[in-house]
């Protein structure tokens, strides 16, 4: 809303169910300068906001308008998960009279449309315009974006990061939502000796706008991984196999000193690891950072990246950000990112970053909207989910004689690293040419859907001349 442009004095409610400690402190991570509910937030140049904590929105909403009826004409989600089992949210309970409910790019939920007491489930009505394929139109952050947060810790430890990589000192990959998975030293040793290899092995040939030494030469920089998310949140240490020893420790152990942390190590497997690691030089040439070294002295973060050499991985655990630094560290990234879920999705498609996507096989989407899933990009998808990133250790390095998960891995990265001559460089290029266009954006269609089942009723398509339904229709085919 500040970037917007609104002025004034705002209401925001925040439905935290049943948790508010945690709903409070998610908010001081998003919003630097928010104390507590019920406390205001001052933008000197836009207005002040007034956090509230609710249990019930409903009942929340009504007795702050003083009504039963609906107090407001219209409400809008961008997609919400609500509570297990429960993705949905009705008019009455956000006390308004109409509804639009979008789902971020390939959601499992409907995309509705509430006109008065009518639903319409727009994805289903409106089939031919493929509106669950479709993703929210978003600006790209820039430096005006990021300006609020300067006094807040992580805001020069992401500034210094950035730079390095816009000045080519370094290369980037930052990653979201390995927090999410049950083991997320698996996914972040995968990744990180993916980047590994990536740099030890000869460039992508055909490179027609970059030759083959210059593209090497970039490939074989210093790399930061930047890990977004806690990492040791205490779900997932119910849950996995790393118990009471934080992620990081645990990283470095593993790759630094080749020590199993797993219980049921295959011994052959663990030897053909450990001989990997000593052939690739894996000891000499990573390094990780914990937060807890940084936040106080974000010079650290500076400090370890000049100390890198060629060839070489600072792995930086950078914890949970404000949503546009964690936005920027996207946008600056020029090694493939990764992260878990569709809201993250509709960032990295705007943007035609090449990723990992910690879930199906279906990873990639065509570039023609309508079209089924094929192709090469689909054994890519294969790779970047279930084959490569998540893959199991153990089991992938039993065997012998056979390409290794991060070889895999160092290939897919060199590939996006080839430049627009590159055809996998290429794709996620036109795939920001196919999302990023805000005339056919979900947001905008389903709003002019909406204006069209309000003003002319149910079957309305069959009701307007011909000339009115083209002049809707149209421009979304």
């Amino acid at each position: 809303m500040v970037e917007l442009g609104f002025t004034g004095y705002f209401d925001v409610i925040v439905d935290f169910r049943s948790d508010s400690e945690k709903a409070e402190n998610k908010v001081k991570v998003l919003l630097p300068g928010f104390s507590k509910w019920s406390a205001s937030l001052d933008y000197s140049h836009a207005g002040t906001f007034l956090f509230q904590g609710c249990k019930t929105l409903c009942r929340k909403l009504r007795s702050d308008m003083g009504t039963v009826e609906p107090a407001l004409d219209f409400g809008i989600t961008g997609g919400i998960d609500i509570e297990k089992g429960r993705n949905d949210v009705s008019p009455d309970e956000l006390n308004v009279a109409n509804l639009i409910k979008l789902q971020p790019y390939k959601w499992g939920e409907p995309i509705l449309v509430h006109v008065g007491a009518r639903k319409i489930d727009v994805a289903a009505t409106y089939k031919h315009l493929h509106i669950a394929k479709r993703t929210f139109y978003l600006s790209l952050p820039d430096d005006s974006s990021i300006e609020p947060f300067a006094k807040t810790a992580p805001f020069n430890a992401v500034s210094e990061i950035c730079k390095a990589t816009q000045a080519g000192t370094i290369n980037l990959c930052t990653a979201y939502g390995v927090h999410t998975w049950t083991d997320p030293v698996q996914v972040l040793s995968n990744l990180s000796l993916g980047i590994l290899c990536a740099q030890q092995e000869s460039a992508p040939g055909g490179m027609a706008l970059i030759s083959a030494a210059t593209l090497e030469a970039r490939l074989q920089r210093p790399a930061v991984l930047v890990a977004l998310g806690n990492l040791d949140d205490e779900k997932l240490k119910e849950k996995n196999r790393l118990k009471a020893s934080p992620t990081m420790n645990l990283l470095q152990k593993y790759l630094v000193e080749s020590a199993p942390y797993s219980n049921s190590v295959i011994v052959r497997a663990h030897e053909n690891f450990k001989s990997f690691l000593g052939t690739r030089k894996v000891a000499e040439r990573v390094k990780v950072l914990r937060r807890e070294s940084w936040e106080g002295n974000p010079q650290e973060i500076t400090t370890a990246i000049n100390s890198l050499g060629a060839k070489q991985l600072l792995i930086v655990e950078m914890g949970e950000l404000p949503i546009p630094l964690f936005n920027y560290l996207y946008r600056a990234a020029n090694l493939p990112v990764v992260f878990e879920g569709q809201n993250t999705a509709e960032l990295v498609l705007n943007m035609g970053k090449p990723y990992f996507q910690l879930k199906h096989p279906d990873a990639f989407p065509p570039l023609d909207i309508g079209a089924d899933f094929n192709g090469t990009m689909r054994q890519y998808g294969m790779l970047c989910s279930a084959e490569g990133l998540m893959s199991d250790h153990w089991f992938d390095w039993k065997s012998e004689g056979v390409k290794r998960p991060p070889e895999k891995l160092g290939q897919f990265i060199r590939d996006c690293f080839g430049g627009t001559s590159n055809p996998t460089s290429q794709y996620f290029q036109d795939l920001r040419d196919t999302f990023h266009k805000e005339e056919i954006g979900k947001l905008e269609i389903v709003l002019r859907l909406f204006e069209a089942e309000r003003k002319y009723g149910e079957d309305w398509q069959q009701k307007v001349a011909p000339m009115e339904k083209q002049r809707i229709l149209r421009q979304f085919a």
